[in-house]
């Protein structure tokens, strides 16, 4: 576990349940990315959780907190919720409803399948897990409690699907430099690990239901926490404000869209970063949707010229402030997934009022030096802050 996971269950008062079920020793990292090896352990070691325990101590909390477990039954069909039933599906990315789709993909990386193989740790590293790329993808080794290892292939769908599971995993054995390469023909299973994004047609989505990250993030369980505490509050302010619904429910919707969309680009800058193997489909693939959502924008020069965006749409949107909702306005730039209702702290009007009807960034810099409200902004902040604009589609750039 990561250690920004630990500190949200802190937060959430689970700190007691965590410490429990924490193996004594941690795991050091390491990390085999271009050309060489590179170790992390001591303070940046991460934490190793006694799963199984550790989840049923988290349900157990949950019954404790007064919530309704029903354990081994199957979810039923919901054509739709009344303003007395809130439908939220927290089942991960499996199938709610047999036989009728109840949500679409909206958006996804490249197709991605998890090869695994448990078995004994041997002569390979006990306390360090280890990731190493390598052409048919890259190896993660995780040692676990009881004395075996995870040995996971994270592959290209489309590579494996033209090959095997097995040749594409016994390539991948041969390439390794790493502990990989002691594997001697164990059994693998295959998972689907794509990472997508997806709307539902009726109910509300939590965690992998809403959006699955790329298995390199590493940051699921940190993701599904944040992601529980936002719908959590949301359907406690529609309960109370059974109005605002529809808009609830969008304010969820952009807040995924702009976590997924950033999870997004920092993991395919990462494929991106690795060059040894840009021929491999595993990494053409990844390194292809990189260019593509990593679009070239427009540059801002002090003398560029701004304007407010005509099409800059305002939102009904929201904040979290502790476990509740607070309505705020906002304001939705021309394709960005995130609304916006302030920038450094100060709302997005006041810095449309800087550019008046038009101005250079060196212009706007200057009004900004004389208004009380950009008193703590520098003039390389007020700028930066303008190509954030620029970028978000709320300033348009001449």
């Amino acid at each position: 576990m990561i250690p920004a996971a630990t500190q949200v269950l802190h937060r959430l008062g689970l700190g007691s349940v965590l410490d429990a079920f924490m193996d004594a020793q941690p795991l050091k990292h390491g990390i085999r990315w271009g050309s060489d090896w590179n170790w992390r352990d001591g303070d940046h070691a991460s934490p190793r959780l006694k799963r199984d325990a550790f989840d049923a101590a988290l349900t157990f909390a949950a019954e404790g907190a007064g919530a309704r477990v029903v354990r081994h039954a199957r979810m039923p069909e919901f054509d739709g919720a009344d303003a007395r039933t809130i439908v939220v599906r927290a089942t991960g990315s499996a199938t709610w409803a047999r036989g009728k789709p109840d949500a679409t993909i909206v958006e996804q990386l490249p197709e991605t399948v998890a090869l695994t193989a448990r078995t004994a740790v041997g002569d390979g590293p006990r306390d360090a897990s280890i990731i190493e790329a390598v052409p048919q993808g890259w190896w993660w080794w995780l040692p676990l409690s009881d004395g075996d290892v995870l040995c996971t292939l994270v592959a290209d769908a489309e590579e494996v699907r033209k090959a095997s599971p097995a040749s594409v995993f016994a390539s991948a054995v041969r390439a390794s430099e790493g502990p990989a390469r002691l594997l001697r023909a164990p059994a693998v299973a295959g998972r689907v690990a794509t990472a997508w994004r997806r709307r539902s047609f009726a109910g509300w989505l939590v965690g992998d239901a809403a959006s699955r990250l790329d298995p390199l993030s590493s940051q699921g369980i940190e993701k599904a926490l944040a992601s529980a505490e936002h719908v959590a509050a949301g359907v406690s302010r529609v309960f109370e404000h059974p109005e605002e619904s529809d808009s609830v429910r969008a304010w969820l919707d952009r807040w995924d869209a702009g976590l997924f969309a950033a999870h997004a680009r920092r993991t395919l800058a990462y494929y991106a970063s690795e060059e040894r193997f840009a021929d491999a489909p595993f990494w053409t693939r990844r390194r292809a949707a990189y260019a593509e959502r990593e679009a070239p924008t427009r540059t801002v020069e002090p003398t560029t010229r701004l304007r407010r965006a005509k099409d800059a749409i305002g939102v009904d949107d929201y904040r979290l402030d502790d476990d509740r909702l607070v309505p705020q306005k906002a304001w939705l730039g021309r394709g960005a997934r995130t609304a916006v209702a302030q920038l450094s702290g100060i709302a997005v009007a006041r810095w449309w009022e800087l550019l008046a009807d038009g101005r250079t960034v060196e212009e706007a810099v200057g009004v900004a030096r004389m208004h009380p409200v950009f008193g703590t902004q520098s003039a390389a902040g007020v700028a930066r802050q303008f190509a954030e604009m620029v970028r978000l589609g709320l300033v348009d750039a001449e």
